[in-house]
């Protein structure tokens, strides 16, 4: 199958102040769109949704405040049982409660299990939460740090959005994507020192020595530049010819997210999973031999690890038409928790084998709108 380019969510033209005040400059190719994006032109959720309300509705942000669990309010509603921490040499935590007639819970599909959890069976003040919550866990079948080694052209991972290039290379029994991903300088510096050498790699080295050694002496030329130097180096680099992939897939999605010792921790085995994967690697060998490089898996998953990481956790707290199907409903309501809803990856009920952003930003914006209408958004709404 041919990849196709993919509309992602950076913003690349000239600077301008975005419908939510904040200011955006154009996209510099600088490869930290994992670190954090700091010229703001990654449309994530700091400079859109959450500046968008700060500034038109008054939200509040409270940084350091981490929620423990949930009780139902005597007057109706909610407690939010909380702590602020304070950043000093011991650490402290200060204990607080908010009160509210609706809660939103959306603390990533990890925080939002572990709140939900601890509220049942550890503060047991919503012993009512169905017995699905925690269930149904996927890994959006991520496979992460595979890739395609000594690619004849330059790759250079680490230049431009971290995301552009999507392949469907799904099978009969499974659907599965390959993308390209870009990488930080950061993690490369690292691999590229637990690589094994190219040739004249020494050579490579001795000429960047040289050159700073004959600036710092002010003897160099324009010919005995550093930079230039480096440059050389960096494309004689292992990791300028390595083309990493982001494999996503339709896993098994039965994993369960459980609290042991107070802290949130995963039962999930790739079992179930294991043709999937097989699957994507096949593909993934396929596009390495295209490129003209070789396949490398993830370091991960050689034996005797065998072990997974995933990006995109997902479930847990999925809907389901009845308390014993799933832990919300189609609107995305906690059952038998009237005004309590669940709007993130938590919610989602199986492996999407895509980036699964804007799907979970379109489930919230659904959930929102049943929130405050009572009803399903129309397309009269939409034009609105």
């Amino acid at each position: 199958p041919q990849p196709h380019l993919l509309d992602i969510a950076v913003y690349t033209g000239p600077d301008r102040t975005n419908f939510a005040g904040v200011t955006q400059s154009a996209c510099t190719y600088c490869g930290n769109c994992l670190l954090g994006c700091h010229v703001q032109a990654k449309n994530s959720l700091d400079v859109t949704y959450i500046a968008e309300a700060e500034r038109k509705f008054g939200l509040q942000v409270r940084p350091l405040t981490k929620v423990s669990h949930l009780a139902p309010s005597a007057g109706g509603g909610y407690e939010v049982h909380y702590s602020d921490i304070e950043k000093t040499k011991a650490v402290r935590t200060q204990p607080g409660v908010l009160f509210a007639m609706q809660v939103v819970v959306a603390a990533g599909t990890l925080g939002t299990n572990e709140i939900l959890l601890r509220s049942r069976d550890v503060a047991r003040t919503l012993p009512q939460l169905s017995p699905r919550l925690g269930k149904g866990f996927s890994g959006n079948g991520d496979f992460l740090f595979a890739g395609a080694m000594d690619v004849p052209d330059s790759v250079d991972p680490a230049y431009a959005p971290s995301i552009s290039a999507m392949a469907d290379v799904s099978t009969d029994e499974h659907t599965i994507h390959i993308e390209d991903l870009g990488l930080p300088d950061q993690m490369l510096w690292f691999l590229e020192g637990a690589l094994p050498p190219r040739r004249n790699w020494l050579a490579r080295i001795w000429k960047v020595v040289r050159a700073y050694g004959l600036r710092s002496l002010r003897k160099g030329t324009q010919a005995s530049r550093v930079s230039d130097e480096i440059a050389e180096l960096l494309n004689g680099a292992r990791t300028a010819h390595f083309l990493p992939y982001l494999g996503m897939g339709t896993d098994a999605a039965d994993g369960e997210l459980v609290l042991r010792d107070q802290l949130l921790d995963l039962d999930w085995n790739h079992k179930n999973s294991r043709q999937m994967f097989a699957q994507m690697e096949a593909a993934m060998k396929k596009i390495s031999t295209a490129a003209g490089g070789r396949y490398v898996t993830s370091l991960l998953w050689r034996w005797p690890l065998r072990k997974l990481l995933t990006a995109h956790p997902l479930g847990g707290c999925s809907m389901g038409s009845t308390p014993q199907d799933g832990v919300v409903d189609h609107r995305g309501q906690v059952w038998h928790h009237p005004g309590l809803y669940v709007a993130d990856g938590a919610s989602i009920p199986a492996a999407l084998s895509v980036n699964p952003s804007l799907t979970i930003g379109a489930v919230a914006e659904r959930v929102a709108f049943w929130m405050i209408h009572g009803r399903e958004r129309t397309s009269v709404d939409a034009a609105n």
